[in-house]
């Protein structure tokens, strides 16, 4: 299980390596910079978000369906709970410092940084990019000198960024309404597709992910939204659990 919680911590944050140095915007950007504007505008916005989900994990070694309760306080933190059958099988609370969770099958936990996460994973975290992941906007900043914009022709997927200098993040597809289609990773050796196959229209949020990674492959369903309210959730980890040093 803690297989699966570093799955759901990590997939998004695949692209948290790449830095860029900004060039001042010229006139033959104008086309792009409405696009940024529209996806700006397009972005999450809401203090408070809680989702239920259902998730399906394939790997070369099983595969399991479960669910998990999300919740999100803008910029401040993440929380996941993880149930089979509606048991309690794990929990992972993140925020933009720290990283902890708890897996009750293994009796396990971790409680540090997000540095340690990626040293295990062997990838630089980032707290926005799971942010990110989960209301479908872009993982990375953007600035025209940076990318290269073009239209695709696509109905489903019409803008296509590609990036100007080396980074992990090898292309970005964004629907009509400006929110993120599919995003393609590539870093030390380990590669990753993202696919939002469908949004919901109100509010504009993701409705159903697909992550195809080198390894693994989770289908998140959306099941139900919340917004607007504060969420509330309980986070302890067992006193006689063994922690894992990551």
């Amino acid at each position: 299980m803690k297989k699966i919680l570093w799955f759901l911590i990590t997939v998004s944050v695949l692209s948290s390596c790449g830095v860029f140095k900004r060039k001042k915007t010229d006139e033959k950007h104008k086309p792009f910079g409405v696009f940024i504007e529209n996806l700006n505008k397009a972005s999450f916005n809401r203090n408070y978000l809680t989702e239920k989900w259902a998730v399906h994990y394939t790997s070369d070694e099983r595969s399991v369906s479960f669910s998990v309760r999300m919740a999100l306080i803008k910029d401040s933190l993440i929380y996941f709970s993880v149930s089979k059958f509606g048991i309690p099988v794990g929990k992972a609370l993140i925020t933009p410092g720290k990283a902890a969770y708890y897996e009750t099958i293994g009796g396990t936990y971790y409680e540090g940084s997000l540095s340690g996460i990626s040293k295990k994973i062997g990838l630089d975290l980032n707290f926005n990019q799971l942010q990110s992941l989960i209301t479908g906007d872009s993982p990375v900043p953007i600035h025209p000198d940076e990318w290269h914009f073009e239209f695709s022709g696509k109905q489903k997927s019409p803008y296509v960024l590609s990036p100007a200098f080396p980074s992990v993040v090898k292309r970005m597809d964004f629907t009509s309404f400006f929110k993120v289609y599919s995003t393609v990773f590539e870093h030390n050796n380990l590669g990753a597709v993202i696919i939002y196959e469908s949004y919901f229209e109100k509010p504009l949020l993701p409705q159903f992910i697909r992550v195809i990674g080198d390894k693994a492959r989770v289908e998140i369903k959306v099941k139900k939204i919340d917004i607007d309210k504060k969420p509330h959730f309980k986070f302890k980890i067992p006193g006689n659990y063994k922690k894992v040093e990551l």
